[in-house]
């Protein structure tokens, strides 16, 4: 909603059933499962992800077509960030 995906307020109906943010989907979320055991890397691995698709290095978690943005974000409340990743021809 914040990045102007869909209205505020209609963020449930917009992911409900997964599909549009699947790996294969119009928008893929969380191409690289998440930060489940990560570690402490605050976001770090969103944005190393990102760089990976954008690079087309993703292996079987490689999205579909030629993507050439990305949006990587971490945090929250006062600590939050978030990053618009372009891929240069």
């Amino acid at each position: 909603e914040s990045l102007g995906f869909c209205k505020v307020g209609e963020g449930g109906p917009f992911i409900e059933g997964g599909q549009r943010i699947a790996r294969d989907g119009e928008l893929p979320l969380n191409t690289h499962g998440g930060q489940l055991s990560a570690g402490r890397l605050h976001g770090y691995g969103f944005l190393h992800e990102a760089c990976v698709q954008l690079w087309g290095e993703g292996g079987p978690r490689q999205v579909s077509g030629d993507p050439e943005v990305a949006v990587a974000a971490a945090g929250g409340g006062n600590t939050c960030g978030c990053l618009l990743l372009t891929r240069r021809r």
